[in-house]
């Protein structure tokens, strides 16, 4: 009967001249400096024989039994094998393990100059003063005051085409004023002021000097008209 070399650490039996163990890798040689951990290594006759060996190691090479799950060699895990995509290791490395995808944002490039000079003049400031007016009406319904308000953020494409992200639609305005107060201020002021303010900021933008200044004041129109603070 053929002996087996017992491991004194989870009595499994391994083939015999193994150096580790087949199912918890631990060292079977009594020399080595794991012996001391271990315990002395003992050769005891196998009550069932192990198989032959076929399994190969993927670290050494060497033929291990079927059921083994350490190389009996050099110790080597069979379960941890490498992955699929183990050639490409050394790049991922590189990125820290993490694939890293690049999403690149083209920005709207301008339109030439002479463009805008003649959309400003024959379509933006006709144009924009309707869409000044619509914008007003939006504002005196409150309902559509968000929508008014967001049409005047737009302006500045409106009259210039500037290329610009449209800018998000604004909520309802608020202030530190009472509602009740605000209320009266709109009633007996806000709605002409308002349109007055929004007629001269138009005046201001049709000197082309003054369209930085007459955009700023398109955006201050709420705080005109409602005393808000947005």
């Amino acid at each position: 009967m053929s002996e087996n070399v017992l491991c004194t650490r989870c009595d499994t039996p391994n083939p015999s001249g193994a150096s580790f163990c087949i199912s918890c890798a631990a060292s079977l040689d009594p020399v080595a400096g794991s012996a001391a951990a271990t315990g002395a290594t003992r050769r005891v006759a196998a009550p069932v024989a192990v198989s032959s060996p076929a399994r190969r190691c993927p670290g050494c090479g060497s033929a291990n039994p079927s059921e083994a799950r350490f190389c009996v060699v050099c110790g080597s895990s069979f379960e941890a094998r490498p992955p699929a995509y183990a050639p490409q290791a050394p790049a991922l490395a590189a990125a820290g393990g993490v694939t890293v995808q690049h999403i690149y944002v083209t920005a709207p490039a301008e339109l030439p100059l002479i463009v805008r000079a003649l959309w400003f003049f024959f379509v933006g400031l006709p144009l924009s003063l309707a869409w000044v007016i619509v914008a007003w009406l939006l504002n005196l319904t409150l309902i559509g005051l968000p929508l008014g308000l967001w049409m005047l953020t737009m302006m500045p494409q409106v009259m210039t085409l500037r290329q610009d992200r449209p800018a998000a639609r604004r909520s309802l305005p608020h202030s530190a004023t009472s509602f009740a107060m605000r209320t009266v201020y709109f009633v007996l002021i806000g709605w002409w002021l308002s349109l007055l303010w929004m007629l001269i900021a138009w005046g201001m933008s049709a000197t082309v000097i003054g369209l930085p200044l007459a955009f700023l004041m398109f955006e201050r129109t709420a705080a005109v008209m409602t005393l808000s603070d947005a």
